[in-house]
């Protein structure tokens, strides 16, 4: 009787250990730090109404655009699916995806608080390096780095549309 209810343990605890690894129980949601040499020279100070105009001017001009490199590959991670969390974008995707995020007018001046990430999206280039991350709150914030000044305070003003990408890009 003391073997079976030993193996019987034993087999949960080996069950729970494989479940474990499978699932994301603990997602990680850490600060990331963006190589510097990504910023290109370009620290932006945080956007405030009285130098928006001459910061989205030098931004325009220079060509400056999030994430300072094309992203070869873009990972959408998610915090909703314990199953699967981890999608990749395809050209399409990435193709909407970055045309919000470099849109200034998708952004609003204002600020939701501390924001609870629900998803972040990574940008890799061809080396698999990461260059630029991107945390998702769906309540209306979308911070990303490296930042540009065009982003005002990361405040989006139609969150659906990156909601609704999000949705497609699960499915």
């Amino acid at each position: 009787m003391k073997k079976k209810i030993l193996f019987f343990s034993a087999s949960i605890f080996i069950f729970i250990i494989f479940i474990s690894t499978k699932l994301n129980l603990n997602p990680n949601f850490a600060d990331f730090e963006i190589e510097k040499i990504f910023y290109k020279n370009y620290f932006p100070e945080p956007a405030n109404t009285k130098t928006y105009a001459s910061s989205l001017i030098y931004e325009n001009e220079n060509s400056l655009t999030f994430p300072r490199n094309k992203p070869q590959k873009i990972i959408l991670y998610s915090n909703h699916n314990w199953l699967k969390n981890k999608y990749e974008l395809n050209d399409d995707e990435s193709s909407k995806l970055l045309k919000i995020l470099n849109d200034s007018t998708k952004y609003r001046w204002g600020e939701l608080g501390t924001p609870e990430v629900h998803y972040y999206f990574k940008y890799f280039d061809e080396k698999n390096n990461l260059i630029g991350i991107t945390k998702i709150d769906q309540e209306g914030m979308a911070y990303s780095e490296p930042y540009l000044a065009k982003m005002k305070w990361c405040e989006i003003k139609n969150i659906n549309e990156i909601n609704n990408l999000i949705k497609e890009i699960e499915k």
